[in-house]
This record gives structure tokens, sequence and C-alpha cells, in this order.
């Protein structure tokens, strides 16, 4: 759970930030699959990929993305997770 806690994170900081959104919520995972645990210091690094974007009324706005974190000098990704995050505008 330590290497899920980094796709929130991760997951706003790449479109958030950059489209100076002022309110965007980690609404959570949706499907998670722990693939490789990580060894002790190991290095992760996070791709994120977006999915979909869907308007929910009200100024919500529903993203989707698809997240890979791996593991410095391993081939195999330590888990791939699908996670929602909530614009308000």
């Amino acid at each position: 759970y330590l290497t899920l806690s980094t796709v929130g994170p991760a997951q706003l900081e790449v479109w958030v930030t950059p489209a100076g959104i002022a309110t965007g919520l980690h609404y959570g995972p949706d499907k998670v699959r722990f693939l490789t645990p990580v060894p002790p210091g190991r290095n992760v690094r996070t791709h994120v990929k977006l999915v979909a974007v869907e308007a929910k009324g009200g100024g919500r706005t529903l993203v989707t993305t698809e997240n890979t974190v791996e593991i410095e000098g391993l081939d195999k990704p330590a888990l791939i997770a699908t996670a929602l995050s909530l614009v308000l505008s």
C-alpha cells in the first residue's frame, strides 16, 4: 500500500497543476493489480496515462487515469492501477 500511495499525488501533479485547476481531489483507485514487491532501497517511478474525462454535472468532472509504478532496475512493474480524480469548478 505504500507503493499505491504514490499514485494519487502523481496523478494530480501531472494534469491538475499544469492546467491551473484550483480544486482536484484524488477520488480513489478503481482497479489495482500488485505485480511485484518493491525491494528495499529501490527507486520507483509512476507513469500516468489519461484514459477518460467525463462531465458529471454541477461543475464536477471525473478523470480516469491508468498508472504504472515501475521499479528501478526491474522489468516487471510494482503495480498497475486505474485511478479516479474529481475536478470541481
